[in-house]
């Protein structure tokens, strides 16, 4: 799910966005750089290069990027040089991403707390760090659940089963669905977050 604050060189006019329609059905209007924190050894990745990210910002149809590589300082640098818009692409770097300039999220957790990652925008937007930063406490035990147990696809899935929005917490191989034991914990912190109502 993408959420985003409006900004002047970006196409988004309202104060949030969400979205769930596929990337290779939209419009060639983001580049999204594929990178990945280096402790998530899981994830593949590789940084891009800043020059490439000068060229990109040539291009009129190119006026965001979603950067997940964890280094805030070598975003803001980027995002002055190019002028590119910047979204959050990792669900523990949300709030600093939006305090340093980035538009928006895009978000595995946001699956389960899309209505909260949209209040945090909005929050930060209106210049609210006080409420900003309650709700990203709040959300970090759901954001651990989903992110650093098992991959966030499966996790997600299990999540969006919990809430009732899925059936199942099927997967594509080569993932599997989440334990019995995983989805016992994200129950536990999807109701303490206040996310899922208690049985």
């Amino acid at each position: 799910m993408t959420f985003g604050k409006s900004t002047t060189n970006s196409p988004a006019t309202a104060s949030a966005i969400v979205t769930n329609v596929p990337t290779n059905a939209q419009p060639s209007r983001t580049f999204q750089a594929a990178n990945s924190p280096p402790s998530r050894a899981r994830a593949a990745a590789t940084k891009i290069a800043e020059d490439t990210y000068k060229r990109l910002a040539e291009n009129q149809r190119i006026v965001a990027v979603k950067d997940a590589v964890g280094d805030l300082f070598r975003g803001v640098r980027i995002m002055n040089d190019t002028g590119l818009a910047f979204y959050s692409g990792d669900d523990a770097m949300n709030l600093g991403w939006l305090t340093h300039g980035g538009c928006g999220v895009v978000s595995v957790v946001g699956h389960v707390a899309g209505n909260e990652y949209a209040a945090m925008v909005r929050a930060v937007e209106a210049g609210d760090l006080p409420e900003a930063l309650a709700i990203y406490r709040r959300l970090v035990p759901v954001v651990d659940a989903i992110m650093n147990r098992a991959p966030g696809a499966m996790m997600a899935k299990a999540g969006m089963q919990l809430l009732g929005v899925l059936d199942n917490r099927n997967v594509r191989l080569p993932l599997v669905p989440a334990g019995d034991d995983l989805v016992a914990h994200l129950r536990t912190e999807l109701v303490n977050a206040g996310l899922l109502e208690t049985e």
